[in-house]
């Protein structure tokens, strides 16, 4: 188990992204080519969006860490995208993100991820993270997890999504991401 100052942390993701938990480099793998189009479609819908009704700042594949207040690293993850809320964001002079976001999305790139990005939901959840969206290119479906809800919910090819207590005005037919 190794200790990470922010600072050695910034230096390091700098030369090569990784994520940083429980004291264990964790190796970032990007996203195939064939996936980075829905994050990228995604990104899109709610950047204009956010930025039309001037709700906060959405970032891709930008990391969050959360430290201690002598700034070890206590977690560092890269989700596929993140969101923070109008006043929220804490920038390190290296630009990453000093603080759980509002929202993230992780992409399931392969079938044997998906204990793995479950794991990083409730992981999410637990840091403060309000909304996690789960998108699984294989079955077409995006499952939304809430901080304040144990419920899921599961969207396919033939639903849109509206979420009006947490993106007021926000929809978009699924057909949009994966069509």
């Amino acid at each position: 188990m190794s200790v990470l100052t922010l600072q050695e942390y910034a230096e390091q993701w700098a030369r090569e992204p990784f994520e940083y938990l429980d004291g264990e480099r964790l190796e970032h793998a990007a996203l195939p080519l064939g996936l980075e189009h829905l994050n990228k479609k995604l990104f899109v819908l709610l950047a204009n969006h956010i930025k039309l009704r001037a709700l906060g700042e959405i970032w891709m594949h930008k990391p969050f860490v959360l430290t201690d207040a002598s700034e070890q690293i206590v977690s560092a993850r890269l989700p596929h995208l993140l969101f923070v809320r109008t006043g929220r964001a804490r920038l390190h002079e290296s630009g990453l993100l000093l603080a759980a976001p509002d929202l993230v999305l992780e992409i399931i790139a392969q079938t044997s991820d998906i204990p793995v990005m479950y794991k990083k939901v409730n992981w999410y959840l637990k840091q403060g993270v309000q909304r996690v969206w789960l998108l699984d290119p294989n079955m077409q479906t995006l499952s939304i997890y809430r901080s304040d809800s144990k419920e899921i919910t599961a969207l396919g090819t033939r639903h849109s999504f509206s979420d009006a207590a947490f993106l007021p005005g926000f929809q978009f037919a699924m057909t949009e991401v994966f069509g």
